[in-house]
């Protein structure tokens, strides 16, 4: 593709986002990373003036990371502008605003990935169909239209994992630098994300011992010989090691120093992030990794299989693609993402309430997608029609699940079925809880959200389509009770 093409690409899906944007203003944790970009525009501070667990001098902060909020900016300036000239449109102009930087984050998801593509052997319609099925088929659309986090750090990975691959597929000391941006900018979405540098880190020196073992041919004869072979190739391979190193280090900079000064300016540390102490302790990190993974994977209320679709067919195609294709882009997958989801599934609020999906794996889904892209290309090569079918098929029924999830804001249903959960069955007994019970409501408890994590009863996508329908023909509430 063209660069004209790419950018008439980004601007498609930037606008398409817009046209398709959500209405909700910017609610809990959203509501404290949009408010930062507010006062960055406004008045260049970043205390928020509301209650969050981060506060300092009688001042509170955003307990995330800067990236989360600098995709704000541009939104919260030209919601500067609008609310000094129609003062009266300031609530609308400002949930509108907040929606900005999510849907040209999520157009620059896109790009990446139909570059992605692209750049590991598809087609340029079997790539722009994976870009397809990726922002319209996926948990990648609502939360594109979502002033929360999640669309931005699947974005920096998204970056980071095309860095890492195209590193691997060619070292040079450009794309080190370009990985050691990313790496960077990925660690300002969110901190977690630090647990994918030690596998990137092995994989690069892998490669790089590889690829010097095989510019230097087989050994000659002989011991003495074969010993100053391997011990000047070894002063080679480590002084290029270390220059690519160099390189990475350097291009990881400026988000270290981002990071740690962000930290400093909230905490008054370099290395506290925000999070309260008494929230990382052995009770909140005490799940069995088992039920923490099977909740991400295969609850009835919170499988990304269910909320992403498309990934039941990918599931299919990975065998195939492993087979036809370099495994690099697979290796790197595993051992960057599986690092972080390993580390989710011992969190006790791995299912990340209130929330559409397992929000917090969604990181993964886009490069998860690569194999169905491989498949479409390969079957399109000999059955056209059998490869539009299939590809049209597993995108209209991804659609559908994000259509029925962008139809109502999460909360609402969530409200409700906590509701019908403790009117059928009781007011849950905390006791045993990881979190102290403070009498409203709590997102992380297994007392309070499991009816929507694994009761049939209750499952989020069938709520809202019971939602849309009822809602659709003015039902009142007696008669979708009923019904």
């Amino acid at each position: 593709m063209h660069r004209r093409q790419q950018t008439g690409l980004f601007f498609a899906l930037f606008f398409a986002y817009l046209v398709l944007g959500g209405r909700e203003p910017p609610w809990t944790d959203a509501r404290q990373i949009y408010i930062v970009a507010e006062r960055l525009v406004g008045s260049g501070n970043i205390d928020v003036g509301i209650k969050t667990p981060v506060a300092r001098d009688g001042k509170s902060y955003a307990a995330h990371p800067f990236l989360a909020s600098a995709l704000h900016v541009p939104g919260a300036a030209l919601q500067n502008v609008a609310s000094k000239i129609w003062p009266d449109s300031h609530k609308l102009v400002r949930a509108l605003a907040s929606h900005i930087g999510p849907a040209a984050v999520a157009a620059l998801l896109g790009l990446l990935f139909c570059r992605l593509c692209l750049m590991l052997g598809s087609s340029v319609t079997g790539s722009l169909v994976g870009t397809a099925i990726v922002s319209f088929a996926t948990m990648v659309a609502v939360y594109a239209r979502s002033p929360y986090s999640e669309i931005a750090q699947t974005a920096a990975f998204l970056g980071f994992y095309a860095a890492l691959v195209a590193w691997l597929e060619r070292p040079t000391l450009r794309r080190a630098l370009v990985f050691g941006l990313a790496a960077g900018a990925l660690c300002n979405t969110k901190v977690i994300f630090l647990l994918a540098l030690p596998g990137a880190a092995l994989l690069a020196v892998l490669r790089l011992s590889r690829s010097a073992d095989a510019a230097r041919g087989p050994r000659r004869d002989g011991w003495r010989e074969g010993l100053l072979t391997f011990w000047r190739g070894r002063q080679q391979n480590l002084a290029r090691l270390a220059k690519h190193a160099a390189m990475a280090a350097l291009g990881g900079l400026p988000g270290a120093l981002l990071l740690l000064g962000y930290n400093y300016a909230r905490t008054r540390s370099f290395l506290d992030t925000g999070y309260p102490a008494e929230q990382i302790n052995g009770r909140e990190f005490g799940e069995w990794t088992a039920i923490g993974l099977w909740g991400l994977f295969f609850s009835l209320g919170k499988s990304v299989f269910l909320y992403s679709p498309p990934l039941i067919a990918a599931l299919f195609c990975w065998r195939h693609a492993l087979a036809t294709r370099p495994t690099r882009w697979a290796v790197a997958l595993a051992a960057t993402a599986g690092p972080v989801i390993l580390f989710y599934g011992r969190f006790t609020f791995w299912h990340g309430d209130w929330a559409w999906g397992p929000r917090y794996i969604l990181f993964a889904v886009p490069p998860a997608l690569l194999p169905l892209v491989f498949a479409f290309d390969d079957l399109r090569l000999r059955r056209r029609a059998l490869a539009n079918l299939a590809a049209t098929l597993v995108f209209t029924v991804g659609l559908g699940v994000q259509v029925l999830g962008a139809s109502f804001y999460w909360d609402h249903y969530i409200r409700l079925a906590r509701e019908a959960q403790t009117q059928w069955l009781g007011r849950p007994n905390r006791a045993g809880a990881t979190t102290p019970d403070t009498g409203d409501d709590c997102g992380p408890c297994l007392e309070d959200m499991y009816g929507l994590n694994w009761l049939p009863a209750f499952q989020p996508i069938e709520g809202h389509w019971w939602l849309l329908r009822h809602k659709a023909r003015h039902h009142s509430w007696q008669e979708a009770e009923a019904k």
